[in-house]
């Protein structure tokens, strides 16, 4: 089952993918059997963290938010949104800032852009993101030691 997971989310890279597709319903659906089965055992963490990550990422794209930010994604120009002011793209901490302190900020670029259905379930999805974020960034910790310049 683990090792013949790694292919079958692949067809979220076309973009035109349907939310509830029964294929994405089905790969988490195993996402989750996979993380329940490798959990008791010796796996270690950063790979018990790499399934976790795998199946966050696959379950977020089943939402309109997912969509909405792929579209965001693509723009380029977000001066007329004040309320981005002093918000650093390039920054590490620019997505706990999205989701944190300019939440509402990003609500309205959202629903701006993608309508009010990217909004649906934001929070849930806000969180989602927030977790995948923090989990991607403890598992290249433990795997480029920090001061590791190679």
């Amino acid at each position: 089952m683990l090792t013949s997971f790694p292919m079958k989310p692949a067809f979220l890279a076309n973009p035109d993918y349907k939310i509830n597709d029964t294929r994405i319903l089905d790969v988490i659906k195993e996402c989750k059997k996979i993380q329940v089965c490798i959990e008791p055992t010796c796996f270690p963490e950063v790979t018990k963290n790499t399934m976790a990550i795998a199946c966050i990422g696959i379950e977020i794209q089943n939402t309109e938010y997912t969509k909405c930010g792929m579209q965001l994604n693509n723009m380029t120009d977000f001066s007329n949104y004040d309320c981005l002011e002093g918000a650093d793209f390039d920054s590490e901490e620019f997505t706990d800032v999205m989701f944190t302190s300019k939440k509402e900020c990003t609500k309205t670029i959202m629903r701006d852009v993608c309508g009010k259905n990217s909004l649906v379930d934001f929070d849930r999805a806000a969180e989602l993101n927030m977790k995948l974020t923090r989990l991607s960034a403890a598992i290249y910790k433990e795997l480029i030691p920090e001061g590791d310049t190679e």
